[in-house]
């Protein structure tokens, strides 16, 4: 996968919480403010934003995002495994964050997300964003 446009591979930690990094040494994914260096995410509502099916289909997400590019062995790892899917989810919706296309808290929301934390929501049209 190159999100970033170079062939460097996004490092995906899916176990909690979620992180994710592009290991580009050209490529910084500076996260907004309240983003700070993990992104909490829930990765059936980013399908569900995105427009994706309640199912896991790399098909349906390549066809969605063109830009992402996915080997045959690393479509069926994705395929197979729902896990893994979800991973790739969380790492998409990491990147959404890092662009500032995820719902973001306002005013009495600031001071309960810097305590208890936000998941991030990307905006409906974005996953064309991301490449």
């Amino acid at each position: 996968m190159r999100g970033c446009g170079c062939a460097a591979p996004i490092c995906v930690c899916a176990r909690w919480p979620v992180a994710v990094r592009c290991r580009c040494p050209s490529t910084s994914w500076e996260l907004p403010p309240l983003a700070g260096t993990v992104v909490e995410v829930y990765p059936a509502a980013s399908r569900t934003q995105w427009g994706l099916g309640p199912g896991r289909s790399m098909r349906e997400l390549l066809e969605s995002a063109p830009w992402l590019e996915c080997s045959k062995e690393h479509r069926r790892a994705y395929d197979a495994s729902e896990h893994a899917f979800d991973a790739l989810i969380a790492a998409l919706t990491a990147r959404a964050a890092a662009l500032d296309l995820t719902a973001r808290p306002e005013g009495e929301e600031i001071a309960l997300a810097e305590l208890e934390g936000w998941i991030h929501l990307p905006e409906r049209e974005s996953l064309t964003r991301l490449g």
